[in-house]
């Protein structure tokens, strides 16, 4: 299959999101500039949905 490369010349925000599932921890990286990476407990879907009082510091 080939790949096609698209250029546009529209300002829209892209968000990058990157999630590391192990058996104790999750690592979760999103970005739109600056990566931010966040490490929470393995299947603690409060602290996923941005719940946590942590998650909601910036």
């Amino acid at each position: 299959m080939a790949s096609t490369l698209t250029q546009s010349t529209t300002n829209t925000a892209v968000l990058y999101l990157a999630f590391e599932l192990d058996w104790t921890e999750w690592k979760l990286g999103f970005s739109t500039a600056p990566a931010r990476l966040r490490t929470i407990a393995a299947r603690n879907l409060d602290a996923l949905q941005g719940k946590s009082p942590k998650s909601r510091c910036r």
